[in-house]
C-alpha cells in the first residue's frame, strides 16, 4: 500500500491565536499526522500569545512587527521553505489569501506540488476584485489552484460565477472532536457552573469567537438587554476578544448589565468546551460567515442555536429543527428567539439532541479528515487511505 499524501499547510496565523480557519486548520493537520499522514504547518511567530498549538509540527517564521514587510517577509520565506521541503511533500494546502499565495504558489506549481486554498467565507472571491492585487491573486488561482475548499453552496456560486471551473471546486465543511465537545453530563452541571461561579439554575447564553464587527456582538448585548428585566437570573456569556472588546464591554455598561455579562476572554479549547456545556442557548448574530467553527462546536455540545440567516449557518441550523435563524441586524427578532428558547426546556433539549445528532453524522473530525483525504488522493493519484 502506498503512503498516504504528504500535506504542507500555510496559514499566515497559527494557534494560538483565534480564529476559525486557524483552528479548522489545527485540527486537519493534526488528525490528518495522527493517522499516519507527513504534515507540516509553516506560519508566522505568535509572540506573547499563551496556549497550545497542537502535536502537528509547526514552524513559526519571526516576522516584522508590521506590514507591508511582515507580510512580503513571510511569503518569501514560504516561498524558500517549498523549494526545501519539495521532495517531502506532494501537497500545499493555502489557508486564505495573501502575499503568500501571491508570491508562493506559482512556485508550488513550478515544483510540482499540488495547490490547494480554502477560502474563509462569503464574499472573499468577490472582493478580491476590487484591487489590482487582488485581480492578480485571483489570475494565480485561476492558473495554479488545483482545487479550491468552498464552505457552502453560496461561496460556490460565487466562484462559478468569477469563471472558475466546477470541476475544480470542492465543498468541505470544518469539523470539532467530539471527545472534547459534548453534551453536559446531569452530574458534570453543577460542578462546571461552581467552577464558573454561575448559579445551577440561571439560563446562560453562550457566544464564542473574535470581537471583530463581522460578528454583530453588539447585536447580541442589545438584545440580551431587551430580555434581561424578564428574565432576571440569566446571564450572558461572551467567550473571545478581539478589537472590539472595549466597545463591548462599554455598551454592557451602559446598558446596565455589567454584573449579567462575562467576559472570560480568549480561552482554550477545554475551556471553550466548558463554556458550551455549562450554556443553554449558543447565539451567533454574524452578518457573514464561511461555516462557523464556533458553531460547529456549539452543536457538537448539544446546544441549540439561535443564528443569523446567512448561508454560512444553514446546513447546520435548519429553521425550528436544531434552533432558529433570524435577519441580520433584526435585533427584535434575535431577542424573541433568544426568549423563546429559554421559556421552553423541551425545546432546547429536542432541538440540543437534533443538533448533536447532526454534528455526529457529518461533523466529527474523523469525517472532515476522510473528505480531505478523498480530495488529496485523487490530486496524487493514490489509493484512500483505510
Amino acid at each position: 500500500m502506498s503512503e498516504p499524501p504528504a500535506v504542507l499547510f500555510v496559514s499566515t496565523d497559527y494557534p494560538p491565536r483565534p480564529g476559525g480557519a486557524e483552528r479548522h486548520t489545527q485540527r486537519l493537520a493534526e488528525t490528518l499526522w495522527l493517522h499516519g499522514h507527513r504534515v507540516r504547518v509553516l506560519t508566522r511567530s505568535a509572540r506573547g500569545v499563551p496556549g497550545d498549538a497542537g502535536q502537528a509540527p509547526v514552524w513559526r517564521f519571526p516576522v516584522p512587527p508590521a506590514p507591508p514587510w511582515r507580510d512580503v517577509a513571510f511569503a518569501l520565506w514560504v516561498a524558500a521553505e517549498l523549494a526545501i521541503l519539495r521532495p517531502r511533500y506532494q501537497i500545499v494546502q493555502w489557508v486564505m489569501t495573501g502575499w503568500q499565495v501571491l508570491v508562493g504558489m506559482p512556485v508550488a506549481a513550478a515544483l510540482g506540488m499540488k495547490n490547494i486554498l480554502m477560502l474563509a467565507g462569503c464574499g472573499q472571491a468577490r472582493l478580491l476584485l476590487e484591487h489590482p492585487r487582488g485581480r492578480m491573486l485571483l489570475d494565480i488561482l485561476r492558473r495554479h489552484a488545483d482545487r479550491i475548499v468552498v464552505l457552502n453552496p453560496a461561496m460556490r456560486q460565487e466562484l462559478l460565477d468569477l469563471g472558475f471551473p466546477v470541476e475544480r471546486l470542492v465543498t468541505l465543511p470544518c469539523g470539532a472532536d467530539p471527545r472534547i465537545f459534548h453534551p453536559c453530563a446531569t452530574a458534570e452541571r453543577a460542578a462546571l457552573r461552581a467552577r464558573w461561579q454561575l448559579a445551577e439554575d440561571a439560563p446562560v447564553i453562550v457566544f464564542t469567537g473574535r470581537f471583530v464587527d463581522v460578528k454583530r456582538v453588539p447585536d447580541l448585548i442589545d438584545a440580551f438587554a431587551r430580555l434581561a428585566a424578564r428574565h432576571p437570573r440569566a446571564m450572558l456569556v461572551l467567550a473571545g476578544d478581539g478589537p472590539l472588546r472595549e466597545e463591548l464591554a462599554g455598551r454592557v455598561g451602559v446598558a446596565g448589565l455589567t454584573g449579567r455579562v462575562l467576559f472570560p476572554g480568549m480561552l482554550l479549547p477545554a475551556q471553550v468546551a466548558e463554556v458550551l456545556r455549562l450554556g443553554d442557548v449558543y447565539v451567533l448574530p454574524s452578518a457573514s460567515e464561511g461555516i462557523p467553527c464556533s458553531l460547529v462546536e456549539a452543536i457538537a455540545s448539544g446546544l441549540p442555536s439561535v443564528v443569523s440567516d446567512i448561508p454560512g449557518t444553514a446546513m447546520l441550523v435548519r429553521q425550528g429543527i436544531a434552533g432558529w435563524r433570524v435577519p441580520v441586524g433584526d435585533v427584535p427578532s434575535l431577542a424573541a428567539a433568544i426568549e423563546n428558547l429559554l421559556g421552553d426546556p423541551g425545546a432546547r433539549r429536542r432541538m440540543g439532541a437534533a443538533a448533536r445528532a447532526l454534528f455526529l453524522e457529518s461533523y466529527t473530525v474523523d469525517h472532515v479528515r476522510q473528505g480531505y483525504e478523498r480530495v488529496y488522493c485523487e490530486l496524487v493519484g493514490t489509493e484512500i487511505p483505510a
